[in-house]
């Protein structure tokens, strides 16, 4: 029974390794201004998210990804126009 709570402790330890990687790769895609890249990594997350958070949950869970993809490509869009102006 130990084996199995270490091996789901390390299961849970990728999944959450994984979705941090996935957020990373959006936010430094829409930092260098790479919109075709940044479309890449979204369509990746909608497709690693079944496998991240489950069936059950996987609107919810795409709900907060594209919530928080539209900010950071907002806020990376504003800073590149503010960096531009001055």
């Amino acid at each position: 029974m130990r084996e199995d709570g270490k091996k789901s402790r390390r299961r849970e330890l990728a999944k959450d390794v994984a979705l941090y990687l996935l957020l990373l790769a959006l936010a430094f895609s829409a930092a260098a201004g790479r919109e075709s890249l940044f479309l890449c990594v979204v369509a990746a997350g909608w497709l690693s998210l079944p496998l991240l958070v489950g069936r059950d949950t996987v609107l919810d869970a795409g709900l907060l990804f594209m919530l928080v993809a539209l900010g950071t490509f907002l806020s990376a869009a504003l800073a590149r126009l503010v960096l531009a102006g001055s």
